[in-house]
């Protein structure tokens, strides 16, 4: 199944690990943190890029962390 994780050391090692065992992993914009925006991974079971895909366009059509645009 899918893993929602939040950017930190921990997602950053399991993103890490799930890339050497060749899941996939997607990395999307998550909410705004206090310094920093953060990000959400996305990891798959293996085969599971559609399920993948379904699921960051799911979380990108229910939130609007994406859609903000940096000052000119």
């Amino acid at each position: 199944g899918l893993q929602y994780l939040w950017t930190d050391k921990t997602m950053t090692a399991h993103a890490a690990a799930a890339d050497l065992a060749g899941l996939p992993v997607l990395a999307l914009p998550g909410p705004h943190g206090e310094h920093a925006i953060q990000c959400i991974c996305l990891i798959a079971k293996a085969n599971g890029e559609n399920t993948l895909l379904q699921a960051a366009h799911y979380v990108q059509s229910q939130e609007d962390w994406h859609k903000p645009q940096p000052p000119a």
